[in-house]
Formats: structure tokens, sequence, C-alpha cells
């Protein structure tokens, strides 16, 4: 086929004597892209061989490492091989993103065989994501959408959303990890109801020619809706969705919800929505820890679920709330521990207070000396004893001087007679004396 991608591809390949990505020509109707692990040289290969492409029915365009923004000062070859040659995917350069957005719309516009479009984790912002939409507007085979973990966020949301409610070809489309929010859930539920609109007239028109109302022949619109991850959705974006819901009486819509911070409130929601629309066949909420799992039981009876399919995510959330309980019993034994282990510590304070106040006092009788004048006591007592002085007028001169010398050290005038010496820890010692008034 002259505008076949997998042709096209390996011609250029030989060209330019590079061998071909063993990953890229595995399939010829089938090109399914790690876009982190592609050089510049095959991105180059990869755009040229989009251009005129008629044959790809799955074009799955994927980077691992979700990129938030184009980095758009990396607008060369030579930057480019820069950013390569330090190990970072060149995707997220203006160089490749750029080109590559402009050649899958040429492709989508002008391809009659594609039936599924994914770009995951692309920074598909509202500058990228028009001309796809724009695209996709003038493509009739295209049946499912995805762009999980693609930065879209509301605004991006608008623009696709804007786009697919007047394509009843479209069934299915991924907006897991988009960063959307409850006014994204508004753009989603316009979607709905102006399907919804659209199906009611034509099957109106039918009828009115003497047609089956129900026919099979004709698409019929969103038939999957997978929002995952969106944690700013929760129970308001919830009930934005399903309230355009519950009057969709022909189409059998999947709508998945896990980890978008519902509630029970939300749950409760759900259980109304599915008792007035029969035709909803899934709608899951499980991986939203705050719904209980006894409003979740009930989501699956509706559903006709068996509730043993969820044994495991059951036991799961179950053990999470045990874990729970037991950490707020945890917490508070630990607060009792910490008052505890203060007061005990202030007993032990007041009792090593009084220990000390205790040691210090001083007995009647007794007078308390600095340990360095206690040395110099008994070295004065020493050399007196070496000198042998003797008695003179009846009085032990060395008596008298280390009398005066007490008198002296211990701050008052009084008289004081030594007769004896204790020791007295740590730093000090006792001696009794007595004063003569």
């Amino acid at each position: 086929m002259n505008n076949s991608f997998h042709t096209k591809y390996l011609i250029l390949s030989k060209q330019r004597n590079f061998l071909p990505n063993r990953e890229i020509t595995k399939n010829k109707f089938k090109l399914e892209i790690v876009a982190d692990q592609i050089t510049i040289n095959e991105w180059q290969m990869i755009i040229k061989a989009f251009e005129q492409d008629n044959s790809l029915q799955i074009i799955d365009i994927t980077s691992r490492k979700a990129v938030q923004c184009v980095r758009e000062q990396i607008d060369t070859e030579k930057r480019c091989r820069a950013v390569s040659a330090k190990g970072d995917p060149i995707i997220s350069t203006k160089f490749v993103f750029c080109p590559l957005i402009r050649s899958i719309s040429n492709c989508i516009k002008q391809s009659s065989e594609i039936t599924s479009l994914i770009l995951e984790g692309l920074p598909l912002t509202v500058m990228y994501i028009q001309p796809i939409a724009n695209a996709i507007l003038r493509n009739s085979s295209l049946k499912m959408l995805s762009f999980a973990r693609s930065n879209l966020m509301d605004d991006g949301c608008l623009i696709i959303c804007s786009t697919i409610k007047h394509l009843s070809h479209i069934e299915k489309i991924n907006f897991s990890h988009c960063d959307l929010t409850d006014l994204a859930a508004v753009y989603i539920g316009d979607l709905i109801k102006f399907q919804t609109i659209n199906r009611y007239s034509r099957q109106w028109m039918k009828s009115l020619r003497y047609q089956d109302p129900i026919g099979n022949s004709d698409p019929v619109g969103l038939k999957c809706l997978v929002l995952n991850g969106n944690l700013e959705l929760r129970d308001k974006g919830l009930r934005r969705i399903i309230k355009h819901l519950k009057h969709d009486e022909w189409i059998k819509v999947a709508i998945e919800f896990k980890n978008c911070g519902l509630t029970d409130v939300g749950g409760m929601s759900v259980i109304d929505c599915l008792k007035c629309n029969k035709g909803l066949a899934i709608f899951n909420v499980s991986c939203n820890p705050n719904i209980s799992t006894k409003v979740f039981n009930e989501v699956q009876k509706i559903l006709g679920a068996e509730i043993e399919i969820d044994r495991k995510e059951t036991t799961l959330r179950n053990t999470i709330d045990s874990l729970e309980q037991r950490l707020e019993v945890e917490k508070i034994n630990c607060e009792n521990a910490n008052k505890t282990n203060i007061e005990l510590h202030n007993k032990l304070m007041e009792a090593e207070e009084l220990k000390y106040k205790r040691e210090a006092e001083v007995p009647h009788g007794y007078l308390l000396i600095n340990e360095e004048v206690l040395h110099a006591l008994y070295k004065q007592l020493e050399d007196l004893k070496g000198d042998r002085i003797n008695l003179t007028n009846g009085q032990d001169n060395s008596v008298v001087n280390v009398e005066h010398l007490l008198s002296e050290r211990s701050g008052c005038g009084d008289k004081i007679n030594l007769k004896n010496i204790r020791i007295h820890q740590p730093m000090s010692r006792i001696f009794q004396v007595s004063r003569n008034y």
C-alpha cells in the first residue's frame, strides 16, 4: 500500500541507513510506541510516515513518565540532541512534539481505517489538543479515545466534549488522571445530555416513518466513560454527570469513577441513578476509601454483580478500617503515656531537689565550710605540728590560729571552738563548733 505507515517507515529507514525499530514494525495495522524510548532519528521517520497514512487502525503513543508541559525553548535539532544526550525524553521538546501533533492530526483527518486513538502521558494542553479535536471532528471511523494522564484539565476536557458531542460513532473516552474538577463534570454532563436529546430526535423521526424506533444499525453515541483518578471531581462532579444519566433509556453506559474522592453521599447518588436507569450495566466506584462497605455493596447488588467478585477489595477496605481504628487507639495510648512520663519526670525532679536540700542542711552545732577552706586549715595544722610550737600562756597557738581562720572564713566575728570534723559530700565539710557570745 502506497499510503501505509508501515511501508513508508521501512522506506525511510532504508534511505537513511537506520535499522528499523522492531516495536514499530511488528504490526502493520497498529502503532504502539513507548515515547520515552524513541530517539530523535526515529521520531523524524515516524512523523514523516504519519503524513500520508491510511492504514493504521490503532495509534497508541504513551509516555510512561507523564509529561506536564512542552519545553518550548527546545525548538531546534541541535538543542533537541543536547536534551537527548542528557538522557531526557525528547517527546517533551517543541522540536518533536509540535510536528508529531500536526502529523497525527493529518492522519486522523484523512484516515478511514483508524478506530482507536490513544495519547497517554503527553502534554496535551489547550494549544495542542485543539488541532487533535479539529481532526477528530472530520473523522468518521474513530470509536475510542484515550487521553489518560495527559494534563488536559478542565479546558482540554471542554474542547474534547464540545467536539465529540456531535459524533455518534465515538463510543468510549478515557479521561483518567487528567486533573479534572467538578467544572469538567459540567462539560461531560452537557455531552451526555446533548447526545440523549439527539437520540430521542432520531428515534422520534423513525417512528413517524413507521420504522423500528430502536434500530441497532445506527450509532448511538457514548457507551463508556472512564474518569478514574480525578480526585477533584468528588461527589459534586459525580452528581452533575449522573443527573443526565437518569433519563437516558436507550444506551447502556459503563461509568468508571475509581479513586475520585467520593463519599457515601456520592454512593447514594449512584444508587438513586441506578434505580431510575436500568440500562446502566457498569458503574464502578471502587477504590474510593470514603465510601462505606455497606453503600458499595448496595451499588454492586443493584448492578447484579456478585459481591464475592470484589472480596479482595472489600477485605482490603475492612483491613484499612481496622488499622485506622487501631491507629487511633495507639494515638490515645501514646498521649496518655506521654502525660504519665511527664508526671513521673516532674516527681523525680522534685525528689532529687528534696534530696539535695536534705543533704545540704547543716545540723545544729555544725558549720558548713568550703572544700578549699578546709584544705587550707589542714595545711596550717600540719605546718604547726611540724614546727612543734610549744604552748604559750596555757593556750595552744595552733588552735588560736585555726579558730581565727575559721572566724574569718565563716564570715562572722564570733569566737569558735573547734571540737570535731565530719566529712560532708560533695564539696564541703562540716565542723562541729561552739560559739561563745
